[in-house]
């Protein structure tokens, strides 16, 4: 499995990380999986974690919010191909792969 971040910051080149875990953290803090250089992220801004064969996002109380699609989450979400998240200046897409889905037999 791995997790697939497309982000694209103003001032920035584009980039795109891959991590081969079930959680990926967002923010400021160089903690973080994904480092954002954006005033408007919190330390502690989001993470995206795998559910099943899809990714949720879930908000972590920030001061400026997240937002998929132009809407302000205001709970976990499913993220879909097409979503474009938004943190700041930020634009992130992403993407999950090597994820197979088992079959359960009765």
């Amino acid at each position: 499995m791995r997790v697939h971040v497309f982000i694209d910051s103003a001032g920035e080149s584009t980039r795109s990380p891959e991590f081969a875990k079930p959680e990926v953290t967002l923010g400021r803090r160089p903690s973080n999986d994904v480092v954002l250089a954006d005033a408007a992220a919190s330390g502690g801004h989001a993470r995206v974690f795998v559910t099943g064969s899809a990714l949720t996002i879930l908000d972590l109380e920030s001061t400026n919010g997240t937002f998929v699609n132009q809407r302000r989450l205001r709970g976990p979400h499913v993220l879909q191909p097409d979503d474009v998240v938004e943190i700041g200046d930020t634009k992130l897409r992403f993407s999950l792969s090597g994820v197979e889905l088992s079959l359960i037999h009765i």
